[in-house]
């Protein structure tokens, strides 16, 4: 395999540059000892000027040769100039054409930033795409490139969607995605493969996107239930089973058709939804959960739960401060130059806190707004 200095050395159109490059050079060397220091012109810029007039055949006409030789000079390199430009411009032309063919095919790895990356492609991806939030939105899947523009259409995204192609497993393919800068990833259940198969596959995705972006979080959809813990295992924040929210919601129809309206509005996160979230401020966290949610009521704004994202669990947090055996443990690891990281902790929601919950150890409010 050639390196990437070989690639380049045997490049026509570095080659095209180089040989431009020379003539230049020597075409205004030549004009200047031919034509300007004769007449005792000393600035070899004004040679420069005429080659690269007379090279790109404009022909200003504002320096003229006046030398037999000189304008046989002239003859050779516009004669040069017709051939080499030409070629250049026209690989140029060739190489946009190429890069906006190759990006339609999804073979082009993407700047984006703060960007949605959905890995593989099924139905569901249609209500999802349209109830997030307005960004750019990478669909990386083993699709044709007529899919793609199906979908595109579908959604009427042009200028905000973007195609990978490959397989959704390939670390090089979904490199090309730039997940490390994504807001967040979906993983997209394979609806053409058989359930274990699909929810395979989909372990495989979030093993080698972890590998790639360890810090964004991934959500995954997966099709057997039991598969679950192995999903999570691989690295995804959260996995919802197929089917879970439908059948938890034909369950409350046989309770009341308004439990099921209710839920309706509220999982839509459009901008018409009535679900809203937002961080607590650094005065809210010296507060208590009544305090906070006085004020925002004042906003028309009704808190409904605090969040607490993932965040590192210590042995000290599980352990009673005034307990003298407590104590003791924790000494003994310090004594022991050992750390008492016991691990990472998950999301936690707490709906309806008590009055005098501290919001000292959550990050965000959830809440009702005006509708």
């Amino acid at each position: 395999m050639k390196s990437e200095k070989g690639k380049w050395s045997a490049s026509p159109f570095l080659k095209l540059i180089i040989a431009i490059l020379c003539i230049l050079f020597l075409s205004s060397y030549l004009f200047y000892q031919i034509e300007l220091k004769s007449l005792g012109i000393k600035g070899f810029f004004s040679a420069i000027w005429w080659s690269v007039v007379t090279l790109t055949t404009v022909g200003y006409g504002d320096i003229v040769p006046k030398t037999i030789l000189g304008r046989v000079l002239g003859l050779v390199v516009m004669i040069s100039g017709i051939g080499l430009v030409s070629t250049l411009t026209g690989n140029m032309a060739s190489f946009l054409v190429e890069q906006k063919a190759k990006k339609r095919k999804g073979l082009l790895k993407l700047s984006l930033k703060d960007h949605y990356v959905f890995i593989g492609w099924n139905e569901g991806g249609y209500s999802i795409i349209r109830s997030l939030p307005p960004k750019n939105t990478v669909i990386a899947a083993d699709i044709t490139q007529e899919q793609f523009d199906e979908i595109k259409f579908r959604l009427d995204l042009d200028d905000q969607l973007f195609f990978v192609k490959g397989d959704q497993a390939s670390e090089s393919v979904l490199a090309r995605a730039n997940p490390k800068s994504a807001a967040a990833i979906f993983v997209l259940a394979d609806d053409n493969a058989p359930p274990h198969t699909a929810d395979q596959n989909s372990l495989y995705s979030i093993l080698t996107i972890r590998s790639l972006a360890p810090k964004t979080p991934v959500y995954a959809e997966l099709i057997s239930p039991e598969n679950r813990d192995h999903l999570l295992r691989a690295g995804a924040n959260e996995v919802i089973s197929r089917g879970e929210s439908s059948a938890s919601l034909l369950a409350l129809l046989g309770h009341s058709s308004n439990y099921y309206l209710f839920f309706k509005q509220l999982t839509s996160l459009s901008d018409a939804g009535i679900l809203g979230q937002r961080k607590i401020s650094f005065l809210e966290k010296n507060k208590t959960w009544q305090e906070v949610f006085n004020t925002l009521l004042t906003e028309h704004i009704l808190p409904v739960a605090l969040c607490r994202q993932k965040k590192e669990i210590y042995l000290q947090d599980i352990l009673n401060e005034t307990s003298a055996l407590d104590k003791f443990i924790v000494d003994l690891f310090a004594a022991a130059g050992k750390e008492t990281k016991l691990g990472a902790g998950g999301p936690t929601i707490v709906i309806n806190p008590k009055p005098d919950t501290s919001l000292k150890d959550f990050d965000t409010i959830l809440y009702f707004k005006s509708h």
